[in-house]
Order: structure tokens, then C-alpha cells, then sequence
């Protein structure tokens, strides 16, 4: 769900009937999710409409998933290897972040996006 913090009203609710949504984040109008399917969700919503434009990324099992400062890339630690991901979500390709050794446990973008800090 999305509140106003203003009025505590919900504005938006997002209701995936069959599955289990485990992370969720909010940009301006754009709500990103992923789901017990291991699929990246980002979807455009109107608040006063509720109409919405929605692109997928399997991404796998994914431990954590952090969006990028402009939401055009997503960063993924996978589950079972820890190893970090970038993906691009408009074409969904993926790419492996590659350094020391060691499950990485962290991830947070700077700002601009050029960067990705990891923790392991």
C-alpha cells in the first residue's frame, strides 16, 4: 500500500492476489516490488487513476534488491552464491559484479548511481 503521511489515507494498494510480495519501494509515482516468484516488479501507477505500466525481470532467488537513484538498473545479492547483480530493467539484462571473495550481505547505491557499496 501506498499512504499519504499527511491525511494517513492509503492512495494506492498494491494486490498481487497470488503472490507474496517480500520487498517493495517508492519513487515519485513509481512503485517497485518483488515477489515469492522471484520476479522485479516496477510499475508506473497514477495515484488519482490507478492506472499503471508494468515491467518484469526474472532475477531469480535474491536475497536483497536495492533500485538505483533513477530506477533504470536494480542491484541483487542472490541468495544462494551472494553474489551482486546489476540489471538493466528496460531490457532486463543482467550482469555480475565481480571483486574479493566473500558472500556479499549489502548493497547500497550513491546518489548518482555510478557506484554500488557492498558489504561482506
Amino acid at each position: 500500500m501506498v499512504w499519504d503521511i499527511e491525511t494517513g489515507e492509503c492512495c494506492v494498494e498494491v494486490n498481487r492476489e497470488h503472490e507474496q510480495i517480500r520487498s517493495i519501494s517508492l519513487r515519485g509515482d513509481t512503485i517497485a516490488w518483488t515477489t515469492e516468484s522471484h520476479v522485479y516488479r516496477q510499475s508506473t501507477i497514477d495515484v488519482r487513476t490507478g492506472v499503471s505500466y508494468e515491467k518484469q525481470i526474472d532475477i531469480g532467488h535474491t536475497k536483497l534488491i536495492r533500485e538505483a537513484p533513477d530506477g533504470k538498473r536494480i542491484a541483487t545479492i542472490l541468495s544462494t552464491a551472494r553474489k551482486a547483480m546489476v540489471w538493466e530493467v528496460e531490457t532486463g539484462r543482467g550482469q555480475e559484479l565481480n571483486g574479493p571473495a566473500g558472500r556479499i550481505e549489502e548493497l547500497s547505491w550513491r546518489p548518482d548511481g555510478k557506484w554500488i557499496a557492498g558489504t561482506s
